[in-house]
């Protein structure tokens, strides 16, 4: 059987106080993302958000991420908080400039099988460093 989103976000509060910092953190974004899913909680929502618990908290995190959420709850159309709340697109991998170059030089090294004795592959490495790019 499905739970409703009150009972979600009950569940979810319930457990709050136990919390690292952290965890509250995540836990307040997903307060307000849940007002965006689900509007008919939005005064339980608002309700946590606003309480002192949060606003006069000690870790300034949690009293900055409360009185946000809580402003954007009340100032905010749903379209707007639709927007504000979307999910981010993926992040796409990008290979690193350094790794990049140190790809192109190492096309210029001998393996180390190869090396005179005496030489190894560190001071190949070092002498790439030593390289003009």
């Amino acid at each position: 059987e499905r739970s409703g989103p009150i009972v979600q976000f009950k569940l979810l509060h319930s457990m709050f106080h136990l919390c690292s910092n952290q965890t509250k953190y995540i836990l307040l974004s997903t307060y307000i993302k849940l007002i965006n899913l689900f509007p008919e909680i939005k005064g339980d929502i608002e309700e946590v958000l606003g309480n002192d618990n949060q606003l006069r908290n000690s870790d300034a995190e949690i009293q900055q991420r409360a009185m946000e959420y809580t402003k954007l709850s009340q100032i905010a159309s749903s379209d707007l908080l639709a927007t504000v709340l979307e999910e981010m697109p993926q992040f796409t991998e990008r290979e690193s400039s350094l790794l990049a170059k140190l790809k192109k030089k190492s096309n210029t090294l001998v393996r180390e099988k190869d090396l005179p004795d005496g030489d190894n592959i560190s001071t190949q490495i070092q002498d790439l460093g030593n390289v003009p790019a």
